[in-house]
């Protein structure tokens, strides 16, 4: 079971103060939800919790290392985001997408594997997308 626990977080950004003092655990398998107004700092918390966006105070920790020590690949290959807005210039597929998140578990330039394919049909069907999978996303 992996955790990814925040603690005591800040995060500033411009010289502006977003979030101060955030200590927060997610366990793997645990289904949690961030509420708050506009503006609260939610986004920035998550994306924080990714090591998208730096912290200026506190930690964050994937099973116990501080993220900011782990390879950039170690920490794409057991955390995952998906922002609220984003933009999609390109024709892709549901099942493209998904198979995008693969990326990390596989040499620069290997092609797609059995194991691959197996994760991204599971990935589908646990969110209850499969049925969309061919659908272009834009």
């Amino acid at each position: 079971m992996s955790t990814l626990e925040a603690r005591g977080v800040a995060v500033q950004r411009d010289a502006r103060q977003i979030l101060s003092g955030v200590s927060w655990r997610l366990s793997s398998g645990e289904l949690q939800a961030v509420v708050g107004p506009n503006g609260s700092g939610k986004s920035t918390l998550l994306r924080a919790m990714c090591g998208i966006w730096p912290v200026s105070e506190g930690s964050v920790l994937l099973d116990g290392h501080p993220l900011g020590k782990l390879p950039r690949r170690e920490i794409s290959r057991r955390i995952s985001f998906v922002p609220q807005e984003t933009g999609m210039y390109f024709a892709f597929t549901v099942q493209e997408i998904v198979a995008m998140g693969r990326h990390p578990h596989r040499g620069r330039f290997a092609r797609e594997t059995a194991v691959d394919q197996l994760a991204v049909r599971t990935a589908l069907e646990r969110c209850d997308i499969a049925q969309l999978s061919g659908r272009l996303v834009n």
